[in-house]
């Protein structure tokens, strides 16, 4: 867990990608982290193989 208090590392950590949720206010809006400051967001990158 972390946090960033500093705009500029803010920065860093945002990344747009395309909401592909159908059921989405966002459906197939560019959104990122940055679309959210000051709401608690948890991302997930998962992988199987």
């Amino acid at each position: 867990v972390f946090a960033c208090q500093d705009e500029e590392a803010d920065s860093k950590f945002d990344f747009p990608l395309i909401d592909l949720n159908p059921n989405s206010s966002t459906f197939e809006q560019t959104v990122g982290p940055a679309d959210f400051l000051g709401d608690v967001c948890i991302i997930f990158f998962g992988h199987e193989s």
